[in-house]
């Protein structure tokens, strides 16, 4: 797929299904040929975002919510009044600790 191709499908601009196209590929969810990839990655590079380290007081606290029943990522989120996105590494690291100490 190329991102003309993608644009086209989604009806974006060719601007926007670059951005899209090289994200996707960024995170290992879309996978080209060397030509391709040469094609279509041409343009600003998009840095990648560093996902800060999670407090341990905020692992603290996901793990007495997740003790309390808030098991999926939502239920965790709102728990800890954090967005979704946010919380999903702590899950991780959650399921993690309750798996090992279990």
């Amino acid at each position: 797929m190329t991102y003309h191709e993608l644009g086209k499908v989604r009806g974006y601009s060719d601007a926007e299904a670059r951005t899209v196209w090289q994200e996707l590929q960024r995170r290992g969810l879309l996978h080209a040929t060397g030509s391709e990839v040469e094609q279509e990655t041409a343009g600003p590079e998009v840095p990648p975002h560093p996902q800060k380290p999670a407090q341990a007081s905020d692992l603290e606290r996901a793990l007495q919510a997740y003790d309390q029943g808030h098991t999926t990522i939502n239920a965790l989120a709102l728990a800890l009044g954090m967005s979704p996105w946010n919380v999903r590494p702590l899950h991780t690291q959650v399921r993690k600790v309750r798996e090992n100490a279990g």
